[in-house]
This record gives C-alpha cells, structure tokens and sequence, in this order.
C-alpha cells in the first residue's frame, strides 16, 4: 500500500468498513451437539449469545441450545415435539414455537402458552419483553402485548399458509406465505397496509430479514426477493441455483448485502451492489467431502453476531461459521484549510472501488462539492478547488459503494 502524501495541510486517518464479496473460509462447530443425533431448526443470536432449536431425529423430543464462550448446554425444554422457531430479549425472555405450541423460557423454567396458534407454529418473533408474534402453518397470526397472559389474531390479509415473519414493532409487521401463490403483506397495526402482490406460484415465502432499509426475502424454489421503495414491492432477484430446492433463510449484513442458506447445503451470497450471486463453495465441506449437491442434506438457518462479522449456519450438516472480510478503505482528513490553500494528495486506490472527497466545516456533517478525480492507475491524483471555502474547513475521503 503506498503511502499517504499531502501538502498544505495535516493528514489524519480515519477507518470506515466496507464488505467484500469472496469464497469466505468456514469452519464447523464440533463442540455443538452431533448431527447425526439431532436436527437443527433454527439459530439466533440474543443478546450476546447464540441459542439453536430442534429435534432429536430418534422420538422428534424438541430441544433447545445455548452457547456461551464456545460451550453448548442443554436448556431442558421437556415433553415438547419438534421446535421450529426460536426468539427472545434475553437470557431470561426466550420464546419457542413447534409441534408442541408455544413455550416461554424466563430464566429459570419452561411453561406452554395458551397463544391460540392454529395448528403447527412455523414462526415466532418477541419484538420486545411484551409484545411477541406468532404464525401457524394454517394461517394463524397471534400476538400478545402484555407478555403473553392474553393473545389476539390479527384479522385479513392473503392467509393460506404463513412461514416468513418479521417484526420490528406492533404497527411493523411482514408476513409471508403462500395462498395458492407465495406473498409478502406489511400489517401497520390496523390493517395491512402494504401488498407488495404475489410471486411464484407453487412456492410459498419462508423467511424475511431487515437491516436499515434493506429488506429480502427467501422461499421455496431457491427464490429469493428484495424490498424496492421505489415502487413499494418485492423484485425477484430469483438466480438459477442448481436444483437449489429451498431457500430457506436469509440473513442481511452492514454492508446492505444478503446471505441465504438452503437444500443441498447451499449457502449462497447477493451482493447489493452489483445485484450479483456467489455460491459459497468452500461452505460446509466436512471430512474433505463436498455436500451440497446432496438432496439429503439442508440449511435451515443463518443468522449473524460478534458485532455483525460472523455468520453462523445450521442444519442436517451441523455448525458452520465464516467471517465476513472487512476492508478499511482510506479515509483522509484535512483540517483548517485556507482559502488560499490548494489540497493535493496520493493514495493507494482499490480497482472497482468509486471514491468522494467531502467536506465538513463541523467535522460531523459531510458534504461533497468542488472537487476533481484524475486517473484510474495507483496511486489516483486528486486535487480540488478550495475557492469559496473559508477557513477551519475538513475534507476526507471516502470509499462509495
């Protein structure tokens, strides 16, 4: 990397991150229980630790995992069937729904909840210690605001079978599912507010995640949607993922880029940016045997910790972790800049990276104006006119991806 020049000015460095798309290096779980005992559900990260569901695959006797400093235990939930979906607040919040209902964990004991569910629960979701949310597989939608002593059924919408949940607060509300063709609808605390309208027929929506503003979506078929605000709908973003069965979860990370993990072992990578897919080859390769092209093994949940780096995977093939690459882009401030004052520098650019010279005269607010971008080699030439700009001015530079 060369180094920084500057005249006119001291230079200061700044860090910002940016995600890379690349083959990431996993590396299985052994100290999580044996997959070949168990089936893994799904995973969520709550609070600062790692929680995981499912069943024994002898007797279907449910479970649920909790990780701490690399160590499984096992939390005791008894005499439930198999558990689909896990959530929570806390240690001592935790909510579960499967074959068996609904369970409420609170730190010391389990106990069923009369939720009301209609038939098997495929999603649960605790938007906070009151209020929590729960689909059935015949279309049932229960929630509860205070904790759950009472449940009542959030009315209309599409029906059919509801899967997909996300829940950000009681008046923000997606839910998915398939009513003869698969859907998306928002419920906005009175009535559903929003039909992004149907997709695939034949399929039916399995999970929705948000970060910030980007919101997608997964399902059957190896489909995968992604939120447009410009026309308030899900866009396909469907990619011919080989014999890709089931796109069964997706999580979003900082970068506004998704990951979805399904049939065959697939663990595949959206860029936002570019609107391109990478298939995660090195993903899951116990014992040195690639198994995702095996129609007996699946993904059925991904989801993202240790400060939004770290993707955690599980399913018939155990535990898998990756991290995500970080890039620190250059980011170069020069403060007190006279008008007089004519700023040129030399960095080290990254090829495909776009870069934008900004301007602060808070050093918090950013705006970018009069400046000029020479050349595409390495280093780049940047130079910009300071005429109009008083003094006690910053400029920097940034990565814009």
């Amino acid at each position: 990397m060369n180094r920084l020049m500057a005249t006119g000015a001291a230079a200061l460095l700044f860090a910002t991150t940016s995600v890379r798309a690349e083959q990431l290096t996993w590396v299985e779980d052994l100290s999580a229980p044996d997959s070949a005992t168990y089936q893994f559900t799904d995973v969520r990260v709550i609070g600062a630790d790692v929680y995981m569901s499912g069943y024994a695959r002898s007797g279907l006797a449910g479970f649920v995992w909790k990780r701490i400093g690399g160590v499984w235990s096992d939390m005791n939930i008894s005499n439930v069937s198999f558990v689909n979906s896990i959530h929570g607040t806390s240690g001592s919040d935790l909510w579960v729904g499967g074959n068996s209902g609904v369970h409420h964990y609170d730190g010391a004991n389990w106990s069923g909840v009369a939720a009301g569910v209609g038939q098997e629960v495929k999603n649960i979701v605790a938007i906070d210690a009151s209020n929590v949310v729960a689909l059935g597989a015949g279309g049932s939608i229960r929630q509860t605001v205070n904790g759950g002593i009472a449940w009542t059924t959030i009315s209309g919408g599409n029906g059919g079978t509801t899967v997909g949940l996300l829940a950000n607060a009681t008046d923000d509300i997606w839910i998915g599912g398939n009513d003869g063709q698969s859907y998306m609808e928002h419920w906005d605390g009175a009535s559903y507010d929003v039909t992004p309208g149907y997709t695939s027929p034949g399929s039916f929506v399995q999970a929705i995640f948000q970060n910030g503003t980007n919101i997608y979506a997964s399902g059957t078929g190896g489909e995968a949607w992604r939120w447009d605000a410009g026309t308030m709908a899900f866009v396909s973003i469907n990619y011919m993922w080989n014999n890709f069965a089931s796109a069964r979860d997706v999580v979003v990370d900082d970068s506004g880029d998704a990951w979805f993990v399904g049939d065959r072992s697939h663990v595949f990578h959206y860029d936002g940016d570019t609107g391109a897919y990478d298939l995660q080859d090195s993903a899951i390769i116990p014992n040195g045997v690639t198994k995702k092209n095996s129609g007996n093994n699946s993904y059925t949940s991904i989801a993202i910790h240790n400060n939004n780096v770290n993707l955690i995977v599980v399913g018939s093939d155990g535990v898998w972790e990756a991290e995500i690459p970080i890039v620190v882009p250059f980011q170069v401030a020069f403060s007190n800049i006279t008008v007089s004052d004519t700023i040129g520098f030399q960095f080290a650019s990254e090829q495909g990276s776009n870069y934008v010279l900004q301007c602060s005269s808070n050093g918090a607010t950013y705006v970018s104006k009069n400046f000029t971008i020479h050349g595409q080699g390495i280093p780049d030439e940047i130079t910009f006119d300071p005429n109009g700009y008083d003094s006690n001015k910053t400029y920097r530079i940034i990565i814009a991806e």
